[in-house]
Parts: structure tokens; C-alpha cells; sequence
């Protein structure tokens, strides 16, 4: 396991878990993808410090109780796999998170869609689960 990826990962799942929009983003390069599976058909696409970051402060402030779990990472280089759960209270969802070139942004990673890498791309979407339960 490389300990710069999963160190940054951790980080990033550390302020996720503490509802820290400030320590979310700054793992995040300036160009920073969010792939929102709502709204329906196709979802909506966030790109940017700015608007990523305040998906995720509406986000946190319309979820105290969110909770976010990583299950299992298995890091190659600057690559990583992570199987997480996200609790949101009423219910919860399992992902997987493939992720690229961490080094990149400090962290290619969404969470639950966040991606500096248009090529990465994820099985599931824990925010858009909740939103549309909600």
C-alpha cells in the first residue's frame, strides 16, 4: 500500500466524517469534477472549487446525521479502489469509489462523486441516494 494515497485518502475521509467543507476542498484541485446522479435522466455535473464546495456545505447542513464508512481501500501507486457505506439516518448505500492519480489533486476522489479525472468513475452515488430518499 503507497502511504501518500492513503494518507490522502484518510484525510479526506476524516473531514467528510466531521462535516468539514474547508478540509474536503482542500484536497481538491481547483478543477475538481462532481457527477451528481440527480437530477434525472442524466444528473448534473459540478466543476470547480467554488461549486463543488457548495454542493457539499448544502449537502452537510441538510444532513447533519450523514455518515460516511470506508469498508475496504486497496491502493496501487496513485491509484486506489474503495468499497465505503453512507449513512444518512433513514437508510444507507454502498459504493465503490476508482479512483486516479491521487498525487494529482491531493485527492482524485469523489465522495461519493467527486473526480479530478474524467476518466475515473464510480458505481453509485451515497449524495444522490439520500437526496432522492429525502
Amino acid at each position: 500500500m503507497t502511504a501518500g494515497t492513503a494518507e490522502t485518502i484518510n484525510a479526506f475521509n476524516d473531514a467528510f466524517g466531521r462535516h468539514d467543507v474547508d478540509g474536503v476542498m482542500a484536497l481538491m484541485t481547483d478543477d475538481c469534477i462532481f457527477e451528481n446522479t440527480l437530477p434525472p435522466p442524466d444528473g448534473e455535473r459540478l466543476v470547480g472549487q467554488a461549486a463543488v464546495g457548495k454542493f457539499w456545505d448544502e449537502f452537510f447542513k441538510g444532513t447533519p446525521q450523514a455518515r460516511f464508512e470506508t469498508e475496504e481501500m486497496v491502493v496501487a501507486g496513485d491509484r486506489a479502489v474503495v468499497r465505503w457505506r453512507f449513512d444518512w439516518g433513514s437508510g444507507h448505500i454502498r459504493g465503490i469509489d476508482l479512483l486516479g492519480s491521487p498525487t494529482r489533486l491531493g485527492l482524485c476522489r469523489r465522495h461519493p462523486n467527486v473526480s479530478c479525472n474524467p476518466g475515473a468513475r464510480r458505481t453509485s452515488s451515497a449524495a444522490s441516494k439520500k437526496t432522492s430518499t429525502a
